[in-house]
């Protein structure tokens, strides 16, 4: 029988522009959770090895680690790789390979680094498996890796993203996510890559930590986090219809709307050095500001007002930001 072909595969990470945060049960189960993100060009990267033998070595370059089972029944957790094991027993491939995987998406910056390292390994193990593979599939696959096996408290707004790309327009109903690509303009795509400016704070966010103290003040009705949840719903309600009527103004104001609510979730969202550097932003040309992912640091999106990028990226730079470049993916999870 003649071997199978190397594989090669990626997945993008993302940003999120409204929502984010009411894809996570219980809100979507008992509110309906809407997100708005966008699919970005910084990648988790996968190639996979077909073998002779039933022998799985996974390499994971950006830890600088290896690890080897003797056969897929064998493939256990057992600490720092156990995302990639999950994706791995989730897809099922019953032939040995070897599994190289790294990622370009800044780590700790709330661009969802993991989610796209999961929905990468799922696409690329089902179509070593299948010779294809369904990316909503896989956004569904990745999740309940992360969520049901590692029992990790995620959404799958992440997911989402990593394996359609483009811009999202999410609903969260229980486990059942409508999605749509919108037909937005050409206008509208292209001031979004023009006006928009991502930014690395310097510091990685802490994810885990913030899920799970929201988490525990959301179940115990404590706090404003379910006032700061209604609000972010709304934001995502109001931000698709800006876009769908090439209100870019509009979704700038959205973008601080949606801080304000984040803030609201705990109060470990939010530092004095990320707001140091949402307030220099908007004293410097931005129309609106939002930290991404669970925030606690990690990276900052700002829309600016036209042609105030350049001074703006200045002022953020001088304040110690690192400026990330960025255009939107449009193909989502590939394998080739």
């Amino acid at each position: 029988m003649r071997q199978q072909r190397v594989l090669h595969a990626r997945a993008p990470g993302r940003i999120d522009f409204g929502g984010g945060g009411t894809d996570v049960a219980p809100y979507c189960i008992e509110h309906h959770g809407i997100v708005v993100n966008g699919a970005i060009n910084y990648y988790a990267y996968a190639t996979l090895i077909p073998r002779d033998d039933s022998r799985i070595v996974i390499r994971a370059l950006d830890l600088d680690v290896t690890e080897e089972a003797v056969s897929f029944d064998a493939l256990v957790a057992t600490g720092e790789l156990d995302l990639l094991k999950a994706c791995i027993r989730r897809a099922g491939p019953q032939r040995g390979f070897e599994l190289v995987v790294y990622s370009d998406i800044p780590f700790g910056g709330g661009l969802s680094s993991s989610a796209a390292v999961g929905v990468v390994v799922c696409a690329i193990c089902t179509q070593y498996r299948e010779g294809r593979f369904d990316a909503a599939a896989m956004a569904h696959m990745a999740t309940a890796a992360e969520r049901d096996d590692l029992n990790h408290w995620t959404g799958k707004q992440d997911q989402f993203a990593a394996a359609m790309g483009g811009i999202n327009f999410l609903e969260f109903v229980g486990d059942d996510v409508p999605h749509e690509h919108p037909p937005l303009s050409a206008f509208v795509r292209r001031q979004l890559e023009k006006n928009l400016l991502l930014v690395y704070t310097g510091q990685a966010h802490l994810a885990g930590n913030i899920h799970l103290d929201i988490l525990a003040d959301y179940k115990n009705r404590t706090g404003t986090v379910l006032d700061g949840m209604h609000g972010l719903k709304a934001v995502g309600c109001r931000m698709r219809d800006a876009l769908r009527a090439e209100d870019l103004d509009t979704f700038a104001g959205l973008l601080n709307e949606n801080w304000k609510y984040h803030q609201m979730l705990h109060p470990t969202c939010s530092t004095p050095d990320l707001q140091r550097f949402v307030d220099c932003g908007l004293a410097h040309g931005a129309l609106g500001a939002k930290v991404c992912g669970a925030g606690g640091g990690g990276c900052i999106v700002f829309y600016a007002a036209d042609n105030t990028k350049p001074a703006l990226a200045r002022a953020l730079a001088a304040a110690g930001a690192q400026i990330l470049p960025f255009a939107f993916d449009t193909e989502g999870v590939v394998v080739w």
